[in-house]
């Protein structure tokens, strides 16, 4: 197992111990990857899980450019697309 594949594994116990319901893991397409697709209530989350072991490079949030969050939002629209009921949508980052 590699420590992104652990880095996910810990969002996923820690969103659930919130109350969220994991959908699902590695959602992928031609135009992007989503690492976690959660709900709760009425809300959809659009998760993307990064690890820095410091924070020389700028940390987690440096990590996602322009280009990765574009990506990200296309993935996003892409999953809702192909579901009927209509959310609150949100799209996260955890370090």
């Amino acid at each position: 197992m590699n420590i992104g594949h652990e880095a996910e594994t810990w969002a996923c116990q820690h969103i659930q111990q919130r109350g969220w319901q994991i959908i699902t893991r590695n959602f992928g397409w031609s135009g992007g990857e989503i690492d976690i697709v959660a709900t709760q209530a009425d809300q959809l989350a659009f998760i993307e899980v990064r690890y820095r072991r410091n924070q020389v490079m700028g940390g987690a949030i440096a990590s996602v450019d322009l280009a990765k969050q574009r990506r990200i939002l296309n993935t996003a629209k892409f999953f809702c697309s192909n579901i009927s009921v209509i959310r609150n949508i949100s799209a996260d980052l955890m370090s």
